[in-house]
């Protein structure tokens, strides 16, 4: 399940670098109160930190595993605090004048506030309550174990302490389920009718058999035997009272009162504000906040027509005399367009090298990399 806040984070490059950065240099490194790129990026790292903490499996997920002994907290009065925090967040940044920094640094700048710009936008349209759907969420947190090291006494000690935990963290979930069948702000009916076949397969009459216990499984032999006994007698432990009663009352709720409040249409429009929440979504993906929905698509059906009248061009350039499905077809299929061998491939990876020796104005400027 993607971490709260991942829901609709960007990738920023200033979140990157950030990313990169060991925990305790930058908490340690005091910002130069005169200089206003070490103040920003002060704030570039104590954000990141504070995503980190308070999305634990975030934190997972970019390898941090500080907080792997913990779920996130999805209660109404901790959505409450980071969005005060996001809040807080942007308001340090428009401290910092923008003028005052090198154009590389500008950008930066220019992200970060986009980011968060777009967290407080994103805020009215509580897109906590849209976070389970067919392809992940509550149903499928044994899958956060695939992006888990099994190693060390700790690691397994660490998912001991979630699958603990579980119990609580669904118990929220089923919540959030709640309001969101109140207020209309569910998913669409025909992909949530996956959903209880992801539930029940956590149902299980034997510990053993649980995803949950996959890595407990495949325990190395370089941990002392009486520590593999014990940490897989506590799993089967955690599962058998936690965990799978858990998924039960998942169940339940999930099958009597949610699905049956799911929406018949696909479209957000059909959810309050979801008219509203949909131009944002689009100004976000898209960078076009000024477009509608009905131009971008447009656009996108001019831009296929030009292509494919490019494409019946060289149809009749190399003399080609099927019809375009058959044109499409030779150039998937003819081993002509496919490389013998990792020499052929190669070689021509050295010549585009070689191109852009030669042509070193169609490479981008080092400026327009920051960080």
């Amino acid at each position: 399940m993607k971490a709260l806040n991942a829901v609709f984070a960007s990738l920023l490059v200033v979140v990157a670098a950030c990313a990169t950065a060991s925990p305790a240099v930058s908490a340690a490194a005091a910002p130069d109160t005169n200089d206003p790129v070490a103040r920003m990026h002060a704030l570039f790292a104590s954000a990141w930190e504070r995503d980190l903490r308070e999305n634990p499996l975030l934190a997972t997920y970019q390898g941090d595993s500080r907080y792997n002994d913990r779920w996130p907290d999805v209660s109404q009065q901790a959505i409450d605090a980071t969005h005060r925090g996001d809040v807080a967040t942007l308001a340090e940044l428009r401290k910092i004048e923008r003028a005052a920094l090198p154009a590389a640094e500008q950008l930066n700048y220019d992200l970060f506030a986009r980011e968060y710009e777009q967290r407080l936008r994103t805020w009215q349209f509580k897109p906590w309550l849209y976070a389970i759907n067919h392809q992940g969420g509550i149903q499928t947190l044994h899958e956060t174990a695939e992006q888990l090291p099994f190693n060390t006494l700790r690691d397994y000690e660490d998912w001991l302490a979630r699958l603990t935990a579980l119990g609580a963290y669904v118990d929220q979930n089923i919540r959030l389920l709640e309001v969101a069948a109140k207020e209309g702000r569910t998913q669409p009916k025909v992909i949530m009718q996956r959903v209880p076949a992801q539930i029940a397969a956590q149902i299980v009459e034997r510990a053993d058999d649980s995803p949950f216990f996959g890595p407990f499984k495949r325990m190395p032999e370089t941990l002392p035997a009486a520590d593999r006994e014990r940490l897989s007698a506590a799993a089967r432990a955690a599962i058998s009272t936690t965990v799978i009663p858990a998924y039960r009352r998942l169940q339940k709720h999930f099958n009597e009162r949610y699905l049956p409040a799911t929406r018949q249409s696909v479209g957000i429009s059909d959810t309050p504000q979801g008219a509203e929440f949909y131009r944002e979504r689009i100004a976000y993906h898209t960078t076009l906040g000024t477009l509608t929905a009905d131009e971008i698509h447009d656009i996108g059906l001019a831009e296929v027509a030009r292509i494919r009248a490019e494409m019946q061009g060289i149809m009749q350039k190399v003399g080609y005399r099927g019809t375009f499905p058959q044109f499409i077809e030779w150039l998937r299929t003819d081993p002509q367009f496919f490389y013998k061998d990792g020499r052929e491939l190669f070689a021509y990876e050295s010549l585009i090298d070689t191109f852009m020796r030669e042509h070193p104005d169609l490479a981008p400027p080092a400026a327009a990399h920051p960080l």
